[in-house]
């Protein structure tokens, strides 16, 4: 995911399990709820490459660090 700083940026997130979408130096959790759409949108502030992960329900408080990226979040200058 490409977007330039000062962008709006929406993001529609459905998935099958219930967990929480962690959007690194971005401070965005979301909390996702089994086949439910949630809409997310905020401004890209800070220009860079930052990872966004999926924390499943059944893994979290059991000290489990950070799953493999599911995808890059970059933002350019603009």
């Amino acid at each position: 995911m490409r977007v330039k700083k000062g962008d709006s940026v929406t993001w529609k997130v459905r998935s099958d399990t219930e967990g929480e979408l962690h959007i690194h130096a971005y401070q965005i959790d979301l909390t996702i709820k089994p086949g439910l759409e949630k809409r997310h949108t905020f401004t890209a502030f800070a220009t860079g490459r930052f990872r966004v992960e999926w924390h499943p329900e059944a893994e979290r408080g059991k000290g489990i660090l950070h799953q493999e990226s599911l995808a890059l979040f970059e933002v350019f200058p603009n």
